[in-house]
């Protein structure tokens, strides 16, 4: 092992030990120490080799030459690489001035500086009284305080900011910073700091179907008129290319998934780009939508783009023309929390001959899961079909197979059962409740709380279970490709439908309701004196017996018609209409906000 600075009472007591009393050797050997300690090798190595010679036939020979031949080893050593080390220091030295010189802490410059002056100390390895040595641990010192006092807790309430703030991509960004600090400096920065914002930042994604996102503002409009708008909101770099972000406020957020809706880029080379549709978040007012646009190279950038092109025909038969001037700004994208829930409800459904428990509701992204038992009174044969919709979403799910869904129970005894509902839209915080046929018994139910929910305004006729012939829900004519259009030229309101032909529609009502309210329109398409009369009917259905609620005939020069039918005790409605063909067609009669309550 190698020492290489030498104190003066270390020496004196080797000497007295082991070598004798001797003023003037103990006098050279101190002026060796203080060439060695001002680093002048040539010095001491000359003085050593000096020394060693005249101590042959010395009375303390053995012991004192020891001594010397030691201290001209440490002397020969740090005079072959003093000035590798030195160059070693400078550029230690350098590296740290570099990496704390910056504005911005680079992670880079930073590591590079570490790694260099460990390095560096490695190979001074026992030499550590030099004042290189005790320089560079000192600067090290400096770093490792920096980074723990002072970088990582500005990490870690970063990180705990921006999930405040729901702001996912910086906190990832943070993340990445905290784990290269990690890698740089494993021992002082444990793994298990990074494992706990790893879990904490993925705990907090748990909540959210679609995460909030940045992107950069385009801030254009392709469509505004009193009933709404779409907007061009804002523009990214991916992967593949790049991604639009396009905004259907309102009336066009009901129409949204309808639309034929296509986007087309023009690029700075004239080249086009197609786009397709990669997501929509449906929020309550409006449908967030991201087109994504590539090529076969995937080497677009948003800096190649001179406009994008809009195919409405909805709107006009030409392009909507959309002007891109660079970026302004940033738009957030909503996040959208999804519903992860588990209510133990211990709800009691009583038919005729049996009793069903409920005891489990759980809730989960796209899922609904029902377990329970079947308490038999007597011999029975049930219907297990079981219908779940949700009304936000419009979406049905129901448990018919290809079989029978009848089981039989018996007298006095017990069956459990888990009925599942999935969906393909997941179920988010704006879905406010759930519609259930359970057992032949009809339920809403509270998807946050899992109480039975007390529907209060108008439930919309396809919200309810049915059947239906020749008939579109949606503001949106998809068979025609038009919007709803009534015969005086107006848009018609949310939740309307639309029946064509010889169309018959049943809805379920199961003694729920009082009262069926609607306006009759003929669609604008299809009115005048040219497309014929429709007869329009409504009856109540109990088993085989039907009872006429209302009927008219809607002329060839309609107006619009408010229909109010009395629906007490109604287990069933049906809906029909039947049309008489004039020379240019048959009227397609609107149903505008067909409603129960």
């Amino acid at each position: 092992m190698r020492k290489v600075l030498f104190t003066f009472s270390i020496a004196s007591l080797m000497l007295l030990m082991a070598c004798g009393s001797d003023d003037a050797f103990q006098n050279d050997l101190e002026t060796v120490i203080d060439q060695m300690n001002d680093m002048d090798y040539d010095e001491a190595i000359a003085k050593l080799q000096e020394l060693e010679e005249g101590l042959v036939g010395d009375q303390y020979e053995t012991g004192r030459i020891n001594l010397v031949s030691g201290m001209l080893n440490e002397a020969e050593y740090m005079s072959e690489n003093i000035a590798e080390l030195e160059e070693m220091y400078n550029s230690a030295m350098e590296h740290v001035d570099e990496a704390t010189a910056s504005e911005d802490r680079d992670i880079e410059l930073y590591s590079h500086a570490l790694s260099s002056i460990d390095q560096t100390l490695n190979r001074f390895e026992d030499m550590t009284q030099l004042d290189m040595y005790q320089d560079l641990e000192g600067k090290r010192d400096e770093l490792s305080e920096e980074i723990l006092g002072d970088w990582l807790p500005s990490l870690q309430e970063g990180i705990e900011s921006d999930l405040e703030s729901q702001n996912f991509a910086e906190a990832e960004m943070q993340l990445n910073e905290m784990n290269r600090l990690h890698q740089m400096m494993p021992e002082e920065i444990r793994e298990g700091v990074v494992s706990e914002y790893d879990e904490m930042i993925a705990e907090e994604r748990e909540r959210f179907v679609f995460i909030p996102e940045i992107v950069d503002g385009w801030n254009e409009t392709v469509i505004d008129n009193d009933e709404g708008s779409i907007e061009v909101e804002g523009v990214r770099n991916i992967d593949s290319g790049v991604e639009v972000v396009i905004s259907f406020n309102d009336y066009y957020k009901n129409i949204s998934d309808q639309l034929a809706f296509s986007p087309r880029m023009i690029l700075s080379d004239s080249d086009t780009v197609s786009g397709s549709l990669a997501e929509t978040r449906l929020l309550e007012d409006k449908a967030i939508t991201k087109y994504h646009f590539s090529t076969m190279g995937g080497d677009i950038q948003v800096d190649d783009i001179s406009r994008m092109d809009v195919e409405a025909p909805f709107e006009q038969e030409e392009a909507i023309q959309v002007a891109f001037d660079g970026t302004d700004g940033e738009y957030e994208i909503p996040g959208i929390e999804s519903i992860k829930e588990l209510h133990r409800p211990e709800w009691t459904l009583d038919g005729d001959n049996f009793e069903v428990e409920i005891d489990r509701f759980f809730v989960e992204d796209h899922n609904i899961e029902i377990t329970g038992v079947i308490k038999a009174e007597e011999d029975i044969t049930i219907d297990e079909t079981s219908r779940a919709y949700l009304p936000f979403t419009k979406e049905e799910n129901d448990t018919r197979g290809f079989g029978s869904n009848e089981v039989e129970l018996y007298a006095d005894t017990e069956k459990d059962f888990e009925i599942n509902h999935s969906f393909s839209d997941p179920i988010t915080e704006f879905h406010n409740y759930i519609d259930l046929m359970l057992f032949e018994h009809h339920l809403s139910v509270d998807l946050t709380d899992g109480q039975l929910y007390e529907v209060s305004d108008p439930v919309f006729v396809a919200d309810l279970e049915n059947r239906t012939h020749r008939t579109s829900s949606n503001l949106y004519d998809e068979h025609n490709d038009r919007e709803l259009i009534n015969q005086s030229g107006d848009r018609v309101k949310e939740d309307s439908l639309i029946m064509r032909a010889s169309a018959v529609n049943r809805y379920t009502l199961n003694d729920r309701f009082d009262q069926f309210t609607t306006t009759l329109h003929v669609h604008q398409g299809n009115s005048g004196v040219d497309y014929g009369t429709t007869e329009f009917e409504v009856y109540s259905v109990e088993d085989d017996d039907e009872v006429e609620l209302y009927s008219t005939t809607i002329e060839e020069d309609h107006d619009a018609q408010d229909v109010e039918i009395d629906v007490e005790g109604v287990t069933e409605l049906k809906i029909q209409i039947s049309t008489d063909r004039g020379s240019e067609g048959r009227q397609e009669i609107i149903l505008e906000e067909p409603a129960v309550e």
